[in-house]
């Protein structure tokens, strides 16, 4: 495992981890090659709703590293956001296929 950066320490000090969010992403699509048709529809649809979200937050943290250690309140609140929602999005979706 490689070392943690500054982004890592970073987005772990706001309580989100982006490796397991991104091993979930990875679980997810693992379980959808075995899903029924329509399940795997579904997953697939919310997988693709993810996406933005993955891209917005990766976003902000471009923003972030730009902005270095004195990053304005605006630009740490619009990336908190970004993964809470991330996060969000992707545990519905590990929850619902656990139904």
């Amino acid at each position: 495992m490689t070392e943690p950066t500054k982004r890592d320490d970073f987005l772990r000090s706001l309580g989100i981890e982006m490796d397991a969010i991104k091993a979930k992403l990875a679980e997810l699509k693992e379980k959808g090659k075995k899903l029924s048709a329509e399940a795997k529809r579904d997953l697939e649809k919310t997988l693709k709703e993810l996406e933005p979200k993955h891209k917005q937050l990766e976003a902000k943290l471009g923003e972030w590293a730009e902005a270095g250690k004195i990053a304005g309140a605006e630009v740490v609140k619009g990336l908190e956001g970004a993964a809470k929602e991330l996060k969000k999005g992707v545990d519905a979706a590990v929850a619902s296929l656990k139904k």
